[in-house]
């Protein structure tokens, strides 16, 4: 897997050489050899600088190359990470090289164990948060004719996340470009399947305490009605007051946001879709999935607590009955309604 990594950069590379024969002929031969090595790569990365020049990476979803699977061990892992560290920062061609990942979480929290003495990601990495963009930020890029109903829908399902606005913004012209008229059912639909794979990823990539952080936030929102039956989810602020570093993480993260009025601390999620994947997760757990997060509840709560939050869930698993379309999910939060 790291051989096809380099393979694939310096492929990418090549293409980009057209106009200079003799960086392309040393590509060439790199790229015939068997196995490419680090030496390979620092002999490509002089030449670059002999032309006054850089190679800037850009690698998304980087969380990738820290998970081992069938065709990806540990040891592989390992020795990827170190030696693109060492040719990054450790020899004189590292100056001719740099690098931007983006991940989910931070490198610290994803990557493996570190080694007594080893160095730590932030000598190698500057960790900056890719902060959710302002409704204006927001309004100045999505300039396509639309409706002030999908524009509203627009802003409540990306939450200002930049990829998010990507997405939307490809939808609504290619749409428009098709000489249709966008509506919000027809964008919310498209959506969801584009987008499928980022909300997942934001669940997956959350730790139990924050996912069940998630689901209380999700059922606060509803203000205690479900299918026209009342309940109390007991003094969740309490909870919140006492989990401040996972709430800030995910704020951080761009999945929730906050709110003060008076002393109170309200949160929301930033995204409506979001908070509706949210619902679902807790729509289609299974009896198992609950019995486990009761156990994540006592980590978070009192014993009392806990017990009033297990019916809660119970209760809102056993109807399954909360959101039956996304579409019905994301209207009603636009005109107002909890559920």
């Amino acid at each position: 897997m790291v051989d096809t990594f380099w393979r694939e950069v310096l492929g990418l590379l090549r293409e980009e050489t057209d106009s200079d024969i003799d960086l392309q002929t040393e590509l060439d031969g790199v790229l015939r050899e068997e196995k490419i090595e680090k030496g390979d790569l620092r002999r490509i990365l002089r030449l670059i600088g002999q032309r006054n020049k850089f190679l800037l990476l850009l690698l998304d979803d980087y969380d990738t190359a820290l998970r081992p699977n069938e065709h990806y061990a540990e040891a592989e892992m390992i020795t990827f990470l170190s030696e693109f560290r060492d040719l990054a920062v450790h020899n004189k061609e590292g100056q001719y090289i740099s690098t931007v990942v983006t991940t989910f979480r931070r490198l610290t929290e994803l990557g493996p164990d570190l080694k007594v003495g080893g160095s730590p990601w932030y000598n190698h990495y500057l960790f900056r948060l890719l902060r959710p963009l302002s409704t204006k930020d927001v309004n100045a890029q999505l300039i396509l004719p639309i409706s002030t109903n999908l524009r509203e829908g627009v802003l409540s399902v990306i939450g200002g996340n930049s990829a998010l606005l990507q997405n939307a913004g490809y939808l609504l012209y290619d749409t428009v470009r098709s000489s249709q008229t966008p509506d919000l059912e027809l964008f919310i639909r498209d959506f969801i399947t584009a987008t499928e794979q980022y909300f997942q990823n934001t669940w997956n990539f959350s730790t139990e305490e924050e996912k069940v952080l998630l689901m209380l936030i999700a059922l606060c929102r509803l203000e205690g009605r479900l299918n026209n039956k009342k309940y109390a989810l007991g003094d969740t602020e309490a909870i919140f007051s006492q989990r401040r570093r996972e709430l800030i993480d995910l704020e951080e993260r761009g999945v929730i946001q906050n709110t003060v009025e008076g002393d109170r601390t309200i949160y929301a999620f930033t995204s409506s879709m979001m908070e509706w994947w949210v619902m679902r997760e807790i729509e289609n757990s299974t009896e198992a999935e609950l019995q486990k997060r009761e156990k994540v509840w006592l980590r978070l709560m009192s014993r009392e607590q806990a017990g009033q939050v297990a019916k809660v869930f119970q209760e809102v698993w056993k109807n399954r009955v909360i959101v039956q379309s996304v579409t019905a999910w994301i209207v009603s939060k636009l005109m107002g309604n909890p559920a």
